[in-house]
């Protein structure tokens, strides 16, 4: 294995017990690209939410650490398969809030990191809870 660069190969071709090299040719060997894997977390209600009162979501890629390349890019926020909206990584952690009013219900949110030319494209768990009036008005 050799780095980016210039190196020289030869071949060696054996047939019957005969083997000869070729000439030497120099061969441009390119730098493999930086590919990271992501891991992106979702962090939402750990329980039942006032229907008219806003909701803050929470993402952030968790195997980031400042020795890697920052990442880049978005992480959009879904219920279901509903975009609720998209909000660029955040300088400083790799990372997105999102706050939104749910309608009365039930939720299954989401999120999803774009990825970038290392950082690779990543769907954190749901989270699921419901939205009520009756959670702010008993």
């Amino acid at each position: 294995r050799s780095s980016a660069g210039t190196t020289t190969v030869q071949a060696k071709v054996c047939y019957a017990s005969v083997c000869t090299n070729s000439a030497p040719v120099d061969v441009i060997v390119g730098a493999a690209p930086l590919v990271m894997s992501t891991v992106l977390n979702l962090v939402g209600p750990s329980g039942d939410v006032c229907d008219s009162v806003p909701v803050q979501l929470y993402a952030y890629i968790a195997n980031w650490d400042p020795d890697k390349p920052y990442p880049t890019g978005t992480i959009s926020f879904f219920d279901q398969d509903n975009l609720l909206g998209s909000v660029p990584v955040s300088s400083g952690e790799p990372e997105a809030l999102f706050s939104t009013v749910f309608p009365e219900g039930n939720h299954s949110v989401w999120s999803k990191y774009s990825g970038d030319s290392v950082w690779t494209p990543e769907e954190s768990t749901t989270v699921g809870f419901a939205s009520d009036f009756y959670v702010c008005n008993p």
